[in-house]
């Protein structure tokens, strides 16, 4: 089985952990890719998968409310997050004066945390399994109970793969 991409960005194909195969399109032209990727499907089940990256962005301006839900995020693909939530980053434009832990759920079930060191711009996710969203889960990230005064302005990008 073969899928096919259409697309007038550069693009990079790649069958983990083979290295990527890197396709240049001129701005002014289109290209189309048929890749054939023999592999395993979701759930190790055969068949053939071509990654697809899948970005979730959140941008809370100003200081997040004590406890506040940032995200309720209903999925309409099923996605994939790798332990740790690799890949993602998060940021805030006013670093915390004291440690905080934002709580990270699905479906209303903790999986992990996202933490800021004091004095910290940069956060740090704590998943300790991969994740897997089936259509109609929910993702949600919750502020710590108790809100630092100092952090404000709080960025995040979650990367995952459509399964």
């Amino acid at each position: 089985m073969a899928n096919t991409l259409i697309y007038s960005q550069p693009i990079i194909v790649q069958k983990v952990p083979s290295p990527p195969i890197a396709i240049t399109v001129a701005e002014s032209q289109s290209v189309a890719v048929q890749v054939l990727l023999a592999g395993q499907g979701p759930a190790g089940a055969p068949g053939n998968v071509l990654l697809v990256p899948y970005d979730i962005g959140l941008f809370v301006p100003g200081k997040p409310a004590s406890g506040a839900t940032l995200i309720r995020f209903v999925f309409a693909r099923a996605i994939s997050f790798q332990v740790n939530l690799a890949g993602s980053v998060s940021l805030v434009g006013a670093a915390p004066a004291a440690a905080s832990v934002f709580s990270i759920s699905k479906n209303g079930s903790s999986i992990g945390t996202l933490s800021f060191a004091a004095s910290a711009s940069y956060g740090a996710f704590s998943v300790a399994n991969p994740q897997s969203f089936a259509i109609g889960d929910i993702l949600s990230i919750m502020a710590p109970l108790i809100a630092d005064a100092s952090l404000a302005d709080l960025s995040i990008t979650l990367e995952g793969t459509r399964l």
